[in-house]
């Protein structure tokens, strides 16, 4: 059975182009099964603007099974929907992971980063980065080993993820870290 897609159309605030047509997409949380079968609809809709982009808002990983196969989705679909333009944000959650996976974070940062992540369903995306058959003795044993271990495309698309945007008078947009 494949997952089922409800389809809203909404107006949009003056501060997006009138010319472009906005997949949002948000909350996926791990979910690549219906991560997917978004970008499979959005793929089918006939382009009714001049303009496509598909925008994330955050939270694609945790808590569910595939957040690897959730962020692999996210980095190719504007090919996949014929977008112009693809923007990923920082959710909460990707915050957390950025900041437990940062070397550059103090030590005790990250640990309480970690802990902060793993209570809010970190351990899902930690078991996609290294299958424990003996679990780590401890946060820093853990830390160490998940920093290790984690793709060089989720580090390099984690530290891509703006925490906001803000659209200008000129139709550009800024990006903000």
């Amino acid at each position: 059975m494949s997952p089922a897609v409800e389809r809203r159309e909404f107006a949009l605030p003056f501060a997006a182009s009138p010319d472009t047509e906005i997949f949002a997409v948000g909350d996926i949380h791990g979910r690549a099964d219906l991560l997917a079968a978004l970008i499979d609809e959005a793929a089918r809709e006939p382009k009714r603007r001049e303009k496509r982009a598909i925008v994330f808002l955050g939270d694609l990983v945790d808590r569910g099974p595939d957040s690897l196969g959730a962020i692999d989705l996210a980095i190719g679909a504007a090919a996949r929907i014929g977008a112009d333009e693809e923007i990923a944000l920082m959710g909460n959650h990707e915050a957390m992971m950025r900041l437990a996976l940062d070397v550059s974070a103090p030590w005790d940062v990250a640990l309480d980063a970690l802990a902060n992540w793993l209570r809010n369903g970190g351990a899902a995306t930690v078991r996609q980065f290294q299958d424990f058959e003996v679990p780590p003795d401890g946060a820093e044993e853990l830390l160490t080993v998940i920093r290790v271990a984690v793709p060089e495309r989720v580090r390099s698309w984690l530290a891509s993820l703006p925490c906001s945007l803000a659209p200008q008078r000129t139709g550009q947009r800024t990006l903000r870290g």
